[in-house]
């Protein structure tokens, strides 16, 4: 029984870790995709000897600039990778450990409870990472002014701002994991409903507010696949981490990234209360977990890790909420619950843009956001066209310029040598 639990969680790791290379593998094809095959390999086998993190740590730290065929800038790009190693391998690996504790037969050893600690810590420390590193670019803060700009300029306030966002993290992490613990131990089927009906609940509101397509321009009938793994895994991110960037609109927006919050420290204590009912229930218990029902881990040192994990981590998030929210820029206090879609600031942030470099934005965000605002994005391109050819500003780089469909541009003759242009890139991009 022991060795078939421990080969159980050595399979489901490895499981999460191969979930993990895939989907790495997967987005550098979709970044990269018109960049050659080449840059593919390159960049696929990076990630198949573990240093892709830290070529993409390098590549933001020395500005280096989004290339030719590329989707994302390298920042954006450091940070999806990141979620994806926190959706696919950081959060199964807190749940695996965690289960593997609750369902022990044995005591459970200092060097069990460190690792739990050191992988809560690390998802922490990632995902202050990431809010952080967005907020305080400064390139960020000068296109979205209204949205980025929450961490201070003073030191000692950042420093708290940062603390609070890795500590904030560490507790949802926890809490939400012992949830899926404890309803795992009554029947994995009610873990699995749980997570499902969540996430089905969120895709259905997104769809009802017209906010299922995402910003990244993956383009054509791929977008319908690439929205919803997107959607999916900031869902899952954010239930996990309360990742303060993801309160955004053009991912969760300030509602739903409350509401996640609010649900995931709510849901451990209704998990704990259907566990002791049908722990008392004698007709059921054949039906619960034989994890606890032959002799493995008593059902009360179940119910008492949990309900310690709540009220140690829910203490832990109140402190951390209230340290970030009284040290950030008041000003943005209405981004954490704000009703902004993504669609809907794509276009109010082309409308109220005062350059052209700030209304370029819009040509790296997803097409099926330009619905509403095409002939305006139109008109601006057929008036500044032959400006831009003359001037060749340094914002026009050629993925925002690939993105201007050939038929909107005003001379038959620029048409003709843009559509040359760009038939000259994809042959590049071949090889």
């Amino acid at each position: 029984e022991e060795g078939a639990g421990k080969k159980g969680y050595f399979q489901a790791s490895l499981a999460s870790l191969i979930a993990s290379v895939c989907l790495q593998l997967m987005w550098v094809w979709v970044q990269n995709k018109d960049a050659g095959w080449r840059k593919i390999l390159q960049e696929s086998f990076s990630i198949l000897i573990g240093f892709k993190p830290a070529i993409d740590a390098y590549r933001v730290a020395t500005g280096v600039e989004q290339e030719k065929g590329q989707m994302t800038n390298p920042l954006q790009e450091m940070g999806i990778m990141k979620c994806v190693e926190i959706f696919a391998e950081a959060i199964p690996g807190v749940i695996i450990q965690l289960m593997a504790i609750a369902s022990s037969t044995e005591e459970v050893r200092f060097s069990a409870w460190l690792s739990v600690a050191v992988s809560v810590f690390t998802v922490g420390l990632n995902s202050g990472t990431i809010s952080y590193d967005w907020d305080t670019d400064p390139k960020k803060r000068e296109e979205n002014p209204e949205f980025y700009g929450y961490v201070p300029e003073e030191s000692i306030k950042r420093i708290i701002v940062f603390a609070s966002m890795v500590s904030l993290t560490s507790g949802v992490l926890v809490i939400r994991s012992m949830t899926l613990v404890v309803l795992g131990l009554i029947e994995k089927r009610l873990a699995f409903a749980y997570v499902g009906a969540d996430i089905s609940f969120y895709l259905l509101t997104k769809l009802l507010r017209r906010d299922l397509w995402h910003w990244t321009p993956a383009g054509g009938n791929f977008e319908v696949v690439s929205s919803l793994l997107f959607r999916i895994c900031i869902k899952v991110i954010t239930d996990f981490t309360s990742n303060v960037h993801f309160r955004g609109p053009q991912e969760n927006g300030g509602v739903q990234w409350l509401f996640c919050l609010l649900l995931t420290m709510a849901s451990l204590p209704q998990a704990i209360k259907v566990y002791e009912v049908l722990d008392g229930d004698d007709g059921v218990k054949h039906m619960l977990s034989r994890q606890i029902y032959e002799g493995k881990r008593g059902e009360q040192e179940v119910v008492s890790l949990a309900w310690r994990s709540f009220w140690t981590f829910t203490s832990l998030n109140l402190i951390s909420l209230c340290a970030f929210f009284f040290t950030i820029e008041r000003k943005y206090l209405g981004t954490f619950y704000s009703l902004q879609t993504g669609k809907e600031q794509t276009q109010e942030y082309f409308k109220k843009a005062d350059n052209d470099e700030k209304r370029s934005k819009v040509l790296i965000r997803s097409k099926r956001h330009w619905v509403g605002i095409e002939d305006d994005i139109k008109i601006w391109v057929e008036l500044n066209w032959h400006k831009w050819e003359k001037e060749n500003p340094a914002w026009l780089k050629a993925h925002k310029r690939s993105a201007i469909p050939v038929d909107w541009i005003p001379e038959k003759d620029d048409r003709e040598r843009e559509s040359a242009r760009r038939s000259n890139t994809r042959s590049w991009g071949l090889l």
